[in-house]
Order: structure tokens, then C-alpha cells, then sequence
């Protein structure tokens, strides 16, 4: 679980904005080494909402990102009960919105009519790193907490006919989880 705020004004000007969201991460790490591992991570991140005005139309969007990523750990201090880290990771983002609204149909008295529309759009580029550690709670379960600073290249553009995209942010998040260990060695037996 992951908790994350988006720095920074998002590329739409609006009325109201939330930054702040919850998200997660799934990963696999390979040991290269001792102080080393290699790894691929699929990442959702909440990037807030959004709320626009005018008159009697109105939109509220909600923005996420899928991140796809390949990372590197180095471990400076690593002893049997515990580890901290330091990592860079690369990847591609995936931009996608959810908005609900009113609208008033062009050059009419009707009155504003409810719609929602949702969309995607990317990839993107995405750049990561972090500073965490990790706590043995049993042979091969850890407990693991990490901050992590992130940016992602999004688009401004309209997406999928729905509303305009965040553009590029930069997020910050902290995340706490389980991490299990598997051991396939050239001695470990499944």
C-alpha cells in the first residue's frame, strides 16, 4: 500500500484540486549480488481530482497513473535482521481519467445534462528512486517500507473525447508492505 501526493499544479487550470491518494506496487527482485538486485514493478498511483466550473456546466475528474518499471537496489547496510536501501527505476506510465459533469447543450435553453466519459492514454516516460528498508519478521517474510520520489511524462491533450490530460507531474509517496523471499538457488529445491 502506498500512500502519494502529486507536487505541483496539474496543467488544467480548475476551481478545486486534490493531490492525494492511495495506491500500490507489485514487484519481483533478482539478487545480483549481495548488495545488489535487479527488478521489473507494476505501480498504480491516484493522482488526484480535479474540479472545473463555469456557469451552470461543470466537470470533476479523477486521475491515475499504471507505471511499468525496471529498478535497481543498492544495499549500503545489510545484516541479517534488517536492510536499508537505495533505488532507480525507468519505466513507462499509462495515463487514465474518470470524470462525471453537467453540460448544457450549445445555443439552447435546455437545461445541463448529466454525462461521464473515462479514457486512457500513453505511454510515457517515468523516472523513479527511493530510500527504504526492509525488517525479518520470519525466514522469508519482510516487512518493507520505502519513500520514493517519481516523475512522470503524461500528456495535456484531450483523452479519448473526455477531458484533458495532467500533463507531466512528479509524485512523493511513502509505502509499507510484505515482502516474500524465495530462494531459487542452484541448491533450492521447490
Amino acid at each position: 500500500m502506498r500512500g502519494s501526493s502529486r507536487l505541483g499544479d496539474a496543467s488544467v487550470s480548475s476551481d478545486t484540486e486534490e493531490r492525494a491518494g492511495l495506491g500500490f506496487d507489485l514487484g519481483a527482485w533478482f539478487t545480483l549480488s549481495p548488495e545488489y538486485l535487479l527488478g521489473f514493478g507494476l505501480k498504480r498511483a491516484d493522482l488526484g481530482d480535479l474540479s472545473v466550473n463555469s456557469g451552470v456546466n461543470g466537470v470533476n475528474a479523477g486521475y491515475a497513473a499504471t507505471v511499468l518499471t525496471l529498478g535497481a537496489r543498492a544495499f549500503p547496510f545489510r545484516r541479517r535482521g534488517g536492510e536499508i536501501f537505495v533505488g532507480l527505476e525507468v519505466g513507462l506510465a499509462w495515463q487514465d481519467v474518470d470524470a462525471t459533469g453537467l453540460q448544457q447543450p450549445a445555443n439552447t435553453l435546455l437545461p445541463a445534462q448529466p454525462y461521464s466519459c473515462s479514457g486512457g492514454s500513453g505511454p510515457g516516460f517515468a523516472l523513479g528512486a527511493e530510500v527504504g528498508g526492509n525488517v525479518r519478521l520470519s525466514r522469508s517474510l519482510w516487512f518493507t517500507g520505502s519513500f520514493d520520489a517519481s516523475g512522470y511524462r503524461l500528456s495535456n491533450d484531450v483523452i479519448d473525447d473526455c477531458v484533458a490530460g495532467l500533463g507531466s507531474v512528479t509524485t512523493v509517496s511513502v509505502g509499507a508492505g510484505l515482502l516474500y523471499a524465495f530462494d531459487l538457488g542452484t541448491n533450492s529445491k521447490l
